[in-house]
């Protein structure tokens, strides 16, 4: 920013710049995350959260007539990384209720330790799902459980009552 302050670029003008470049950078990676399969992964998830944490810091480090509302352009992608992981624990949970469930067949890990969960049965099929962590819930049985093609078992974390 220095560099712009001795040519005297206006502040507008660059703030404007910033404004296209977050918007560009929304859509690229919102499309590659939700569009391309093997870009939807928990890994590529990880790595966009901490590439928005470094452009949120620019952002509030940088003065607000340059870096104005460029932040809020990166709204959706923002908001996409979220859908890959899902922690619901300990938030008073009964269930059954997962319906909610029913569209995030993106989701990779969902968590849901520490609630008052007495089945699992309910669990919609979420065909991406890799980690499922259930520890200190009220669980009976696993009998019925549903079929999840890429769940590790070794990754089921609950102790039965």
């Amino acid at each position: 920013m220095l560099i712009v302050d001795l040519v005297q670029v206006p502040p507008i003008l660059v703030q404007k710049i910033f404004t296209q470049i977050f918007s560009y950078i929304n859509v690229q990676l919102f499309n590659s995350l939700l569009l391309r399969r093997e870009c939807c992964t928990f890994s590529n998830g990880e790595y966009v959260k901490a590439g928005l944490a470094e452009l949120e810091l620019w952002c509030c480090q940088a003065k607000e007539e340059y870096a104005g509302l460029s932040w809020d352009e990166l709204k959706h992608i923002r908001q996409a990384v979220g859908f890959l992981v899902l922690d619901l624990s300990f938030n008073d949970f009964k269930g059954p209720g997962f319906e909610p469930l029913e569209n995030c067949k993106a989701l990779q890990q969902l968590y849901l330790a520490g609630n008052q969960i007495t089945s699992l049965l309910s669990l919609p099929q979420l065909p991406n799902l890799e980690v499922l962590a259930a520890s200190k819930n009220k669980i009976s049985t696993l009998k019925g459980f549903p079929h999840f093609p890429v769940l590790e078992v070794s990754f089921l974390d609950m102790r039965l009552k």
